[in-house]
């Protein structure tokens, strides 16, 4: 992606490019492709949490194969500059959707996922700073509860990632405000 605007398509940088498979397993069996066949301990072993891999890459995977399940493209937007590290950004997706405030109209809003429960929004702040009103809801998928930052970031569970592909957030952001006020008031 060189200028990301709502067109997704006609702005795409088709030199650079994320490969994602259709299912998850895959990728691990990639890597411990150093034998015929990966044995069931190792998915074991990740899942316990006893095996160091890049978790950021299957999680990436798990929501690239949301949002094309629901019939999104795959975009991203990454600025490489060595010369100046303080301008280099990578945003992990790029989905447009409908705002309100804009009347309807279209805008790129950034995703980002996080495997980690620390990290930053650095990209996604020098994303909305570089393109402005072109820019909606900022969103990061992270193994947190729902957090709404301010008026245009979203830290959403990585399980509501079905949601950000269905277009559907404000549905899920209503739900999990009940979900977490019907359990404030349980613990009272």
């Amino acid at each position: 992606m060189t200028d990301p605007s709502v067109g997704l398509a006609s702005t795409a940088d088709e030199s650079s490019f994320k490969c994602y498979m259709g299912d998850t397993g895959l990728p691990v069996s990639q890597v411990f492709a150093d034998s015929a066949e990966t044995p069931h301990e190792v998915y074991r072993d990740i899942l316990l949490g006893k095996l160091q891999i890049n978790e950021g890459m299957l999680t990436e995977n798990v929501v690239a194969q949301q949002l094309t399940c629901d019939g999104r493209g795959l975009y991203f937007y990454s600025k490489r500059d060595d010369g100046d590290r303080s301008s280099t950004m990578e945003i992990d997706f790029l989905i447009t959707a409908g705002y309100d405030d804009a009347a309807g109209r279209l805008r790129v809003s950034p995703v980002e996922v996080k495997s980690t429960k620390r990290y930053s929004t650095r990209s996604l702040d020098k994303f909305r700073d570089k393109f402005g009103g072109r820019v909606g809801t900022r969103y990061v998928l992270h193994p947190r509860p729902l957090v709404i930052d301010g008026d245009d970031l979203v830290r959403l569970p990585l399980y509501a990632s079905m949601s950000l592909a269905s277009g559907h957030v404000d549905v899920a952001v209503d739900f999990m405000d009940e979900y977490v006020d019907v359990f404030e008031e349980l613990a009272k």
